[in-house]
């Protein structure tokens, strides 16, 4: 169950869904304020798995928007 940052990503699990919620939501907000200091990134969540997901800054993603991938 963790939240961790590798540059412009995060990894987000947990075995709970309420728990799963919060931190992706964290996460996202974390990356939206990294974008807005960079100002050419969009966010790209992704779905690796039932309880694991990345949520990652995007060159692929116009900047000001979210996208979701599920390779799940």
């Amino acid at each position: 169950m963790t939240t961790a940052a590798t540059g412009m990503t995060y990894y987000v699990t947990a075995d709970e869904p309420h728990l799963l919620a919060e931190r992706l939501d964290a996460a996202e907000e974390l990356a939206r304020a990294r974008a807005l200091m960079e100002g050419n990134h969009g966010i790209l969540v992704t779905r690796h798995g039932p309880n694991s997901f990345t949520v990652n800054l995007s060159q692929d993603v116009p900047y000001g928007t979210t996208q979701e991938c599920d390779l799940a």
